[in-house]
């Protein structure tokens, strides 16, 4: 019998956060500090706000101490994550320039002043 390779389905999840497709081609790889993160449905929810710090993305806190305040996307997929794993880290897109509708990310959103804004974005608040 020959062997088979499957893959599992993965979430993009809700991006109704994103005002347009620009900049979705052009996404960054970015290294996921999995502890930092809240886990909801068994996933770190698509446009969840980033920052770096010490090279691993971790979220983005408004006016947040260590480069947490400093702001340089969004999550652009859901991410899975299995309970009871042992792993610490896992790459995923990070989208750093593009339209925004706070509203809709699944986390409460502060913009960012500009001297913390590393990405490059236009937001929606209407």
């Amino acid at each position: 019998m020959p062997n088979r390779v499957e893959t599992p389905a993965l979430s993009e999840g809700d991006q109704t956060w994103l005002a347009s497709t620009r900049g979705l081609d052009k996404n960054q790889t970015v290294r996921l500090k999995l502890s930092a993160f809240t886990v909801t449905d068994g996933y770190i929810k698509s446009g969840t706000p980033l920052a770096i710090v010490a090279g691993e993305a971790v979220p983005y806190v408004n006016a947040g101490a260590g480069g947490t305040g400093d702001h340089y996307g969004f999550l652009r997929n859901d991410v899975p994550v299995t309970t009871g794993s042992t792993d610490t880290h896992i790459n995923s897109a990070m989208v750093d320039h593009g339209r925004v509708r706070p509203a809709r990310l699944p986390v409460a959103f502060v913009i960012p002043a500009a001297a913390n804004a590393k990405g490059l974005f236009t937001y929606e608040t209407a």
